[in-house]
Parts: structure tokens; sequence; C-alpha cells
């Protein structure tokens, strides 16, 4: 009686060595856990033939456990880092913004300034011209546009008359100025009570300093037209 005993051919076992080989790269890609398999790497004295298993070499087999490492990385170092940086940048991010708004507010305010000082000479300058024509008693015409340049320039709203395209006023006859009262003279003219200088000319005839007609001395008076 012939007994066959059953022989493994070379394509069977190549398949049985792809699969364990399948399965140590499963386990090695963290698919399974390695905590939960033991894999022993078996070689058969007779034929050479490497094969994979969970159970221990046996028979004509050699070998031992295959030490499989674990297909983690602890991170936490660097996510702390990166968490370290990402708090940095934005610490930075808001140094930066609110410097630029501290020089805004100091740009803003140094303008300010500025233009205060401006209108502050502006009005001094507009309002010692209008004293001034005020002083030599100029024509109403004239001491109007002053008083409201004046005031525009001291901000603060012009009178109704004087503002630009309204109608001009009427031309009234400018009352005769009260005589003013000779304070001192001297060889070339005199002084009023007002401090007007008139510089004498012909016989009892002055001429005003500040401008106008001639005028008369009449008592120890000066009358001009």
């Amino acid at each position: 009686m012939n007994t066959k005993r059953p022989i493994c051919g070379a394509s069977t076992r190549s398949r049985l060595g792809a699969i364990w080989g399948l399965a140590v790269l499963a386990i090695h890609s963290g698919l399974i856990p390695s905590a939960q398999a033991q894999v022993f790497k078996c070689k058969d004295d007779r034929t050479g033939q490497i094969a994979y298993s969970q159970t221990p070499c046996h028979g004509s087999t050699s070998g031992g456990q295959v030490k499989i490492q674990e297909n983690s990385m602890d991170t936490s170092g660097e996510m702390a880092q990166a968490a370290r940086l990402s708090a940095k940048r934005l610490r930075e991010d808001q140094e930066r913004e609110a410097a630029r708004a501290e020089y805004v507010a100091r740009l803003r305010a140094e303008r300010s300034a500025s233009e205060r000082a401006e209108v502050a000479r502006e009005c001094t300058e507009v309002s010692k011209r209008y004293d001034e024509a005020k002083s030599r008693m100029a024509p109403s015409e004239q001491m109007l546009k002053l008083k409201n340049a004046r005031r525009v320039a001291c901000g603060m709203e012009p009178e109704a008359g004087g503002m630009a395209g309204s109608p001009a006023p009427l031309n009234m006859p400018a009352p005769t100025p009260a005589p003013s009262v000779i304070t001192s003279c001297d060889a070339s003219g005199c002084w009023d009570n007002m401090g007007g200088r008139y510089n004498k000319g012909a016989g009892q005839t002055y001429v005003p300093a500040q401008g106008g007609g001639h005028c008369q001395m009449v008592g120890g008076m000066m009358r001009c037209p």
C-alpha cells in the first residue's frame, strides 16, 4: 500500500510567504496594533523557504520572533513649539498695531496743534490790520470788509452785508468827525488827544499824518473836513 505524502509546492509556499509579508507590512503601517500581535520569522531548514507566522517556529523550521517597532511618533514637543511660535507672532503683530495707532494719534495731535497755531496767527494778523484801519478812520465799506475778515479768521460768523456776493452797502455820507483837541505842538506839527499827528503847513493849515484833507487849527482844536 503506497502512502502519498502531500507536498507543498513552491508556488504555495511563495503565496504563504507573501501573505505573511503583507501581514508584517500591515503591522508596521499601523493597520494592526502591535500590542495585539506576535510575528515569527521561520526558515525551513530543508528548503530554505522563509515564512512568517503568529506561532513560534517548530519542526524543521528555525527562527524567532520579529521585533516590531511602534509606528507612532511623539509630536507633543513640536506642537508646543509651534504654539509658542504662533503666540509670539500674534504678540508681535499686536505690538506693531499698537505702535502704528500711537504714531497716527501723535501725527493727528501735532497737526491739530499746528492748525490751531495757524488760525491764531492769522486771527492776530487780520485783527492788527483792522485796528490800524480803525485808527486812521478808514471808510465804512473797508472797515466792514476788515471786520468780517477778522471774524472769519478768528473762527466767527461774518456779519450780514460782509459776505461775498452780498449787495454793496449804500454810500451814506460820513458824519463830520468831531474836532480833535490839540494836546502838544512842536516846530513841525501838533499831536491831538487821540494820538494823531498833524504836520504843519502854511499858516494855520495842518496835514494829518494818517491821511485826509487839510485841517485848520481853531482855538486849540483841529478841525478837519
